[in-house]
């Protein structure tokens, strides 16, 4: 297992900052996290799928060797806290337990 440097921090601030969070546009931020983790899978040797059909490639710390496969787990839960976000913020002013249970069940895969 090899070390990666990555500075985590300011790689959130900035892409948060450039794409949506300004102006508390979850949706639109959210969008950015699945196309960037999309390429940076590309990029990274490890897509989810092909025209054959789809395979799971997950990375782990035994397999992660550069800052691309720190870039992944990153990306992976920046998506599931943006859709969190975005989902409390639509189901704010409603009461209902189930879609409190939607919420909650993102921030968990964040």
């Amino acid at each position: 297992m090899a070390l990666v440097s990555f500075d985590i921090f300011e790689y959130i601030h900035d892409s948060r900052q450039a794409h949506g969070l300004r102006a508390q546009d979850y949706t639109r931020y959210r969008r950015f996290c699945a196309h960037h983790l999309r390429t940076v899978r590309k990029a990274a040797k490890l897509p989810q799928g092909s025209t054959a059909g789809f395979s799971k490639l997950n990375v782990t710390s035994e397999n992660a060797s550069s800052t691309l496969h720190v870039e992944v787990q990153l990306l992976q839960a920046e998506r599931a806290w943006a859709y969190a976000m975005d989902l409390r913020e639509l189901h704010s002013r409603t009461e209902e337990p189930r879609q409190r249970q939607h919420v909650v069940q993102r921030l968990k895969a964040a």
